[in-house]
């Protein structure tokens, strides 16, 4: 599971190494395989991240990816996550 967020941010970081057929390619490959689950990102949950996340740990620098992503975890009572920073660790969610 991931929202939207994190594909666009995926999606950013192919178009500074890669042209973007081949960044547009990877993510609609992505987008259509049934291994990922990818969840829309609201108003709400945006001002959830802030609010619980953002706010709760303004010693951070958190970005709001991660804590959208922090937020959707909670809600799904999600607690192992697949990341490479230490971020998610520190949020309390253990790193694959």
């Amino acid at each position: 599971m991931g929202s939207a967020l994190v594909l666009a941010e995926f999606h950013a970081h192919l178009l500074r190494w890669r042209d973007p057929g081949f960044a547009r390619g990877l993510t609609e490959h992505l987008m259509a395989d049934p291994a990922y689950q990818w969840m829309d990102v609201s108003i709400e949950l945006v001002e959830a991240a802030i609010a619980g996340w953002l706010g709760r740990f303004d010693d951070q620098r958190f970005s709001l990816t991660d804590a959208v992503n922090f937020e959707l975890m909670r809600r799904e009572r999600l607690t192992v996550a697949f990341a490479f920073d230490a971020d998610f660790r520190t949020a309390g969610y253990e790193l694959l």
